[in-house]
């Protein structure tokens, strides 16, 4: 029977269990000692990005700094987490030389997550594994879990939740439009699901952690025996700390966006894949990229080999495309939630807007600019019929907020909206629904009109962007100023057309937009 270590390091801040993290896997990498079992926990209360994310697109920071709480960056990929004093973390560190580790990464995962379903089959709960990386509870989230690798050692980590602090997590996370699904942020119950919640009386702490323990020493058939870090682990821990406290290492990646000389791109799939290329206008080429995004990808490192792979190529897709796609066949690196078509296509999106700047646009304006089968380099050219506007950007309490006409009474900017598109001979439509808009698109088809221009939310473009691509339609969209209902937790409701509040149509920049393209169709006649 094997042995494995049992490390308890306790309550501690968010910046501790991440030097913890690294230092552990370190230690591992460099000896190829016996596997841990870590439990770890976190006070105060904190949020942990992903090692690929944006803190302030995922984290509304102003409620995590009002209310004490840490925030962190996790060396494992993924999307953003909250963690409260009640939640316990475990890990498994360990080295892939190890029989049953000699697998494929989705199998791994698989064998080390049945530890915590045993654990929760002692305390009468029935749990499965859920692809791609959860433990659920009738077909609900308690236990998300994530990987990462150092040489020929890997972590594997995950949360049980346990108290239910659901409302919090709808503060400090701005959960991801694309993984809201239809019923939003209002609906978050029905995703995850709380130990607490679960089983009564409450369990203590140390029941848990013996249930987790005894599920492991089973499952792998070892004796796990309770240990404390070694000389080499705290060393390695006191130096990795101050970089893990560290603004360096939190804000890494942070707002590239909105960078001077930026363009971005960004791509779908279960994860999101986003892109920020930094471009030399004069010379035409990649300064520099960056992708960032809610996805695994193991070695972490593979991002940092593409990304510096990338610098100094001639900003054009079709020939740092190929690049891209060649990179993923000789790294074969291990993805999860997105696969390697998503980085070609958020690079595309991003350098594509070259086009946009040479055409006259700034970096700025470029960013607000979204394309859907249509090129960017000829979008002038291409025969648009209508202009598609937000029922969100007509005034609340308007009786015309849920109709597809509009007065023009100037009271908001949408009346405006209608007259420059009207000026440019392009039908407007307000949308007022989801279900709105896939019937325009039903319509537009079946009465052969080519495409749109039209304007919304990044938000909204994000979650929809299969359906915009599958509509089969040429779409020009220019993005919406304001809170959106996105930012509000609102999105259950402008599903449905009921979200009653006012963004503001970019009215500089859809007159831009259109007078362009008024000139472009004006020299093809």
């Amino acid at each position: 029977m094997g042995k494995w270590r049992l490390i308890d390091t306790g309550i501690l801040s968010a910046a501790e269990n991440m030097a913890w993290d690294r230092a552990l896997l370190l230690a591992q990498a460099e000896n190829e000692g016996q596997p841990i079992l870590r439990f770890l926990q976190f006070s105060p209360a904190c949020v942990l990005v992903g090692r690929h994310q944006s803190p302030s697109q995922e984290v509304r920071l102003e409620y995590i700094k009002s209310n004490g709480f840490d925030i962190n960056r996790r060396i494992t990929g993924g999307g953003a987490i909250f963690f409260d004093p009640s939640q316990i973390g475990w890990e498994v560190f360990a080295n892939y030389s190890l029989h049953w580790a000699k697998c494929s990464h989705s199998q791994l995962y698989r064998k080390i997550s049945a530890g915590v379903i045993e654990a929760l089959k002692k305390l009468g709960i029935s749990a499965n594994f859920r692809p791609r990386n959860d433990i659920e509870v009738d077909g609900r989230k308690i236990s998300g879990t994530g990987g990462a690798s150092e040489d020929n050692a890997f972590m594997f980590q995950g949360t049980l939740l346990m108290d239910n602090v659901a409302e919090k997590m709808l503060y400090a996370l701005r959960v991801p439009a694309e993984k809201l699904g239809r019923h939003g942020l209002e609906s978050i119950s029905e995703r995850v699901v709380f130990l607490n919640d679960l089983i009564g009386p409450r369990i203590d702490h140390p029941q848990i952690k013996q249930a987790i323990i005894k599920g492991f020493e089973e499952v792998f058939d070892v004796e796990i025996i309770q240990s404390t870090p070694t000389l080499r682990e705290y060393e390695l821990y006191s130096e990795i700390l101050p970089y893990m406290n560290s603004a360096e290492w939190i804000y890494r990646i942070d707002k590239p966006e909105e960078s001077k000389g930026i363009l971005t791109g960004i791509s779908r799939r279960k994860g999101t894949v986003r892109c920020s290329a930094h471009i030399d206008i004069d010379k035409n080429r990649i300064s520099s990229v960056q992708f960032w995004g809610d996805f695994f990808i193991q070695p972490a490192r593979a991002i940092n080999d593409l990304e510096a792979l990338l610098k100094h190529c001639r900003a054009k897709p079709q020939s740092i495309i190929p690049m891209v796609r060649d990179f993923f066949k000789r790294a074969n690196p291990h993805l999860i939630g997105v696969k390697e078509e998503n980085f070609e296509e958020a690079l595309y999106r991003a350098v594509s807007r070259v086009d946009l700047l040479k055409q006259g646009f700034s970096f700025q304006q470029a960013n607000r600019i979204y394309s859907v089968n249509v090129d960017m380099a000829n979008w002038t050219k291409f025969p648009f019929s209508h202009f598609l506007f937000p029922y969100c950007s007509k005034l609340v309490g308007c009786k015309f907020r849920h109709k597809k006409d509009c007065p023009q009474c100037a009271g908001c900017t949408v009346g405006e909206g209608y007259e420059l598109a009207q000026q440019c001979g392009l039908e407007p439509i307000t949308i007022t629904s989801f279900a709105s808009l896939m019937r325009t698109h039903r319509k537009l088809r079946k009465e052969n009109f080519p495409g749109y221009i039209g304007s919304c939310c990044e938000e909204f473009f994000v979650k929809h962007m299969s359906s915009f691509k599958n509509s089969g339609l040429g779409i020009i969209l220019i993005r919406v100023d304001s809170t959106t209902c996105y930012d509000l937790s609102q999105q259950r409701a402008a599903y449905r057309g009921d979200f009653e509040s006012q963004t503001e149509l970019d009215l500089n920049l859809i007159e831009k937009v259109l007078s362009m393209w008024d000139n472009g169709q004006k020299s093809l006649a």
